[in-house]
């Protein structure tokens, strides 16, 4: 699945905005109402829309209000400034690749987070941001034996409000 998006940069009420223009495209070649129905459901085969749809509606469904509320909850209690967990399962994936994600901001400008899956893959990540500038450090350890997997550091800055 490929993303291509052409757009332009206009400026309306004296802010700067972008105005993009989709468009997906894939290998092998599919439909457009594919792409979207592979995107948003799992599968190319429109014909099978009304088997998978209430399946993939109960699942966001039960993603939003239950968990979302677990989750709210839970970050309350536990003075954290996010708690979220990702169930793929409800949508088809593995019951392995649920992942708890927490955080807390030590101050307005510095965020900690951490996320471990159900295999035991753990992140660590750190975020400082100021004046528009925004710098993450992040490192994946693999489980059993805590191997970094993967370090990784982002770099951005915000133009303006609206646009970073």
């Amino acid at each position: 699945m490929f993303l291509e998006a052409k757009g332009e940069f206009l400026r309306e009420n004296g802010r700067v905005k972008v105005r993009l223009e989709p468009r997906f495209t894939s290998e092998p070649p599919l439909a457009e109402p594919e792409i979207y129905a592979l995107l948003t459901l799992g599968t190319p085969d429109v014909a099978r829309l009304a088997e998978t749809l209430p399946q993939a509606a109960l699942g966001a469904a039960l993603e939003n209000l239950v968990l979302g509320q677990l989750e709210r909850e839970l970050s309350r209690a536990l003075g954290l400034d996010r708690f979220q967990v990702q169930v793929p399962a409800i949508q088809g994936g593995s019951l392995e690749e649920t992942r708890f994600s927490l955080g807390k901001y030590l101050s307005p400008e510095l965020f900690l987070g951490y996320e471990v899956d159900l295999r035991g893959e753990q992140t660590f990540s750190a975020q400082y941001r100021r004046d528009g500038l925004t710098f993450t450090l992040s490192s994946t350890f693999l489980p059993g034996d805590g191997r970094l997997a993967r370090f990784g550091f982002a770099l951005g800055y915000d133009l303006t409000e609206a646009l970073a």
